[in-house]
């Protein structure tokens, strides 16, 4: 814009002048296409920069920021390798009473070994697949974790198996978009437990938007999450919930990029166990948002809505005295849902903030449905010598019915290098504080990752 305006000051004044309009502005482009080369130059010297994530988890799915092996134009596979190594100060998150801390009462209070701390290995060697085209893009990838410890190794070792999904197709006004990820394997083991245990989680999310005039579009989305236990003492708890939500979207002709979003939609969450007690229940809701951009630097998504609920099926869900309204549209669970979040990019990407926040009900297994509250922070900051830092915070609390609450803080500082092609090495440190009524418990943790790209 800046050299616009001065390529317009230039002629205007020649043209009155009498001087070389055409040189000058030869002179003015040349002068800038010699400032973009030099900017582009300075950038090529460092090392590409990947996004920074938790140490003790794979990376982002296709974050890899060297080319990988192009097999064909449009076919790319990125291998890569991580090993970390991190301590914790309460491998079983046990409250200081040694009792449990899990908030789950068929779970039990029956450990015995109390706090332990212990130093963990975490081995991840992953594989992504990219398929890219002018209209679409579709990302694959599978990583296992190969997790041992240093003094809980009979009750910690185990593999854990991840596969994640990410794609998004345009054919003319219709863009469509599907990601996902699903996470097998045996679990960290509690004493508490009777033998390790496996389990299953799966999530999706898929939608489809039409634009049917420069104003007016249509948008639908559904997502899908469940949670499987294979023990038969823990398979009350296995559930399955989804979504599905349509709005109208109105995008006004401004100088920004807004969206607006008006519509209904449902969800519902199935216990799928015949063992469950817990009751299955229906929401419908009805939605409004807004999505904001201004070019690169600030982006906005939030919604808000009022949702109603009905049982789909009571299993042993009762009302008593004390808590009436089972029927009754089941108070205390009717209200307000929102979520929302906010990113903040400093140029040129040096600095990134981003908020996010949610309030809606949950299922849960230790109560007929809990409501939670969640907010949290993250500031990444580029510095010098190819160095990446980000601090996150995230605060949450969860509101069961029939059930003491649950606050849980959580907060993660982590250090990257960037400096040599193909690898990044990294160190974290983080604290997580649960607390309820009755127990509370504390975590401290802090290690180091290295991680090859090809």
């Amino acid at each position: 814009m800046t050299r616009t305006i001065y390529c317009v000051a230039v002629t205007t004044a020649a043209l009155f002048l009498g001087g070389p309009v055409f040189a000058q502005e030869r002179s003015t482009t040349e002068s800038a296409e010699a400032e973009d080369a030099e900017a582009a130059a300075d950038d090529a010297e460092e090392a590409p920069r990947g996004a920074i994530s938790d140490i003790r988890f794979p990376p982002p799915l296709d974050d890899v920021t060297t080319k990988g092996f192009e097999l064909t134009p449009w076919l790319t596979i990125k291998p890569y390798l991580r090993q970390s190594v991190y301590g914790t100060t309460n491998l079983f998150q046990q409250s200081k009473s040694g009792r449990s801390t899990s908030f789950v009462p068929f779970v039990g209070n029956t450990s015995t070994k109390g706090k332990q701390n212990d130093v963990l290995f975490a081995t991840m060697p992953g594989l992504d697949i990219i398929a890219a085209g002018d209209d679409g893009r579709l990302a694959f990838g599978y990583v296992p974790t190969f997790l041992l410890a240093a003094k809980n190794g009979g009750e910690i070792d185990t593999v854990e198996h991840r596969m994640r999904l990410d794609s998004s197709l345009t054919l003319g006004k219709l863009t469509l978009t599907a990601s996902g990820s699903t996470t097998w394997g045996i679990s960290i083991s509690d004493p508490q437990f009777v033998g390790r245990f496996h389990n299953f989680s799966g999530n999706g999310f898929t939608s489809a938007e039409y634009q049917l005039t420069e104003t007016f579009g249509f948008l639908h989305e559904f997502t899908f999450n469940a949670f499987e236990n294979f023990p038969r003492g823990l398979k009350a708890t296995n559930v399955a919930s989804w979504e599905s939500d349509s709005f109208l979207t109105i995008q006004p002709n401004t100088e920004h990029d807004i969206k607006f979003l008006v519509g209904a939609g449902f969800r519902e969450w199935h216990y799928i166990d015949e063992s469950a007690v817990q009751p299955d229940i229906t929401l419908g809701h009805v939605m409004a948002g807004i999505q904001y951009e201004i070019a690169d630097l600030i982006t906005v998504n939030g919604r808000i809505g009022i949702e109603d609920s009905s049982i789909k099926k009571k299993r042993g869900f009762r009302a008593t005295a004390a808590d009436p309204g089972l029927d009754d549209g089941l108070s205390g669970l009717d209200g307000l849902i929102a979520r929302g979040s906010a990113t903040w990019t400093a140029i040129p990407q040096w600095t990134t903030l981003s908020i996010t926040g949610s309030h809606r009900a949950e299922a849960t297994p230790e109560a007929p449905w809990r409501r939670t509250t969640a907010f949290g922070g993250n500031i990444s900051q580029r510095l010098p010598f190819s160095l990446e830092a980000q601090f996150s915070a995230n605060w949450q609390v969860r509101q069961p019915r029939r059930a003491q609450d649950l606050r849980v803080h959580t907060y993660t500082f982590n250090l990257a290098w960037f400096g040599v092609e193909h690898v990044e090495f990294a160190g974290q440190m983080g604290y997580t504080r649960a607390s309820s009524r009755r127990n509370r418990y504390e975590v401290f943790h802090g290690g180091i990752s290295l991680t090859f790209r090809l």
